[in-house]
């Protein structure tokens, strides 16, 4: 029977605050969007503005032409791939932290725990997209990468919502900082919400145009 493992040999090497793991996983795409757009805009303006797209000309950038092109997808992928690991770290401490930390007052357990396990799926999903949008680019699929930008955002608004729901039955809304948090988490998903019906509407036409269709106009 091999020995039980006294506390005395086990060591911590190291511990992340839930802040610092919240940080790494959110500061290195949003480092790496910066980093590409400012590229792009000084260096390769000319390639991101009235080229030739699977729908004919496009005379406006976007981020997706942004990280299609060869130094900035580089840059891109590098820090995006990098953070997952640790998203995945934050969503799992996240579903497990609003498991013992739900308010023994909440009035919604059901829909609190749906919201739980809705936060898991979601957000893991939402990195599967990221990732998929990031490696399929338009240089490869143009169709796909479109339909996985779109799935993206739908995962990631849901994530929000969820975060928000269990936020506000749990411990975490507690003063201090609690409703602080709260209410940044409110607008933060308040201003995603807000840019859905532009997205739904952009992708209604690129479906009815591109798809249904079919039509790939080269000028």
């Amino acid at each position: 029977m091999p020995e039980p493992v006294r506390s005395s040999t086990v060591r911590e090497l190291f511990r992340f605050s839930p802040t610092t793991i919240f940080v790494l996983g959110f500061v290195p795409p949003l480092t790496s969007a910066i980093l590409c757009i400012a590229f792009a805009l000084l260096h390769d303006s000319d390639k991101i503005s009235n080229y030739n797209w699977i729908c004919g000309r496009a005379f406006l950038p976007s981020i997706s032409r942004i990280i299609n092109l060869p130094f900035e997808r580089t840059l891109w992928q590098l820090f995006t791939f990098l953070h997952v690991p640790l998203r995945l770290v934050e969503i799992g401490v996240g579903f497990d932290r609003y498991r013992r930390l739900r308010n023994i007052h909440c009035r919604r357990a059901l829909l609190y725990e749906f919201a739980r396990y809705s936060y898991l799926i979601c957000g893991v999903l939402e990195l599967v997209f990221l990732i998929a949008l990031s490696t399929v680019v338009e240089r490869e699929n143009g169709h796909y990468h479109v339909i996985c930008f779109y799935i993206f955002g739908c995962f990631g608004l849901a994530f929000f919502v969820c975060n928000a729901i269990c936020h506000s039955e749990s411990l975490y809304y507690l003063n201090p900082y609690g409703r602080l948090s709260f209410n940044l988490k409110i607008t933060f998903t308040a201003m995603y919400a807000v840019s859905i019906p532009f997205l739904f509407a952009c992708f209604v036409l690129y479906w009815k145009r591109c798809i249904l269709t079919g039509k790939h106009r080269e000028t």
